[in-house]
């Protein structure tokens, strides 16, 4: 079953700096961000590049395991993404888990193995990326590895680096709240496409 969670590579995936005060770092942790915590997810502050420089990629071991989980932490992490242009990042606030051959909305649903879904049977911490009608580009972070065909879509953020160049991607008449709250909206912001199916994601 399909599962989405709202709550951000060149490419990687980043630990983001902490967002809570000192008082609430040792509260339990909950099984997804608590309306406060979405707030400031949500309120994108801007990072410097010294900040965003110092945080560290996500290593192999984050991705090994069970996808919910991976969907879970992933709220709240930085995607960066670094070119010839720049460098633009996100803060993760919605993705969605998709749990392999028994989940009916999985690329892999049957173990289904086509060319297009290749990189999801393969090892976790690759990004998977494909086109959907022929127009928009969808980034999935794969999960689990050895072969299990799951991984976690990536369907919205909020930019806290290179507003400016993930805006001229955009477009100058895109609303600001509409800038990268969509998996396609996201991509085109970050030039994420077709060629980077398969990318390494890891250190």
């Amino acid at each position: 079953m399909t599962r989405s969670y709202s709550g951000y590579f060149g490419t990687k995936m980043w630990e983001a700096p902490r967002l809570e005060s000192s008082s609430t770092r040792n509260e339990p942790r909950k099984p997804a961000p608590p309306v406060t915590q979405m707030l400031k997810l949500m309120s994108g502050n801007s990072l410097d590049r010294r900040t965003l420089s110092a945080a560290p990629v996500l290593a192999r071991e984050f991705y090994q395991r069970p996808t919910v989980d991976v969907a879970r932490d992933l709220l709240g992490k930085l995607l960066v993404r670094r070119n010839r242009e720049g460098t633009a990042a996100v803060r993760l606030v919605d993705v969605e888990a998709y749990l392999g051959p028994e989940d009916p909305a999985c690329h892999t649903f049957g173990s289904r193995r086509t060319p297009r879904v290749a990189t999801m049977w393969g090892e976790a911490g690759h990004a998977y990326v494909y086109l959907i009608y022929g127009v928009h580009h969808c980034l999935n972070v794969v999960t689990v590895g050895g072969g299990a065909g799951e991984a976690v879509l990536v369907r919205g953020g909020n930019v806290v680096h290179g507003h400016e160049l993930s805006r001229r991607r955009r477009g100058s008449t895109v609303a600001e709240r509409s800038l990268t709250d969509g998996p396609g909206k996201l991509c085109q912001a970050l030039a994420i496409a077709r060629g980077d199916d398969g990318r390494e994601l890891c250190v």
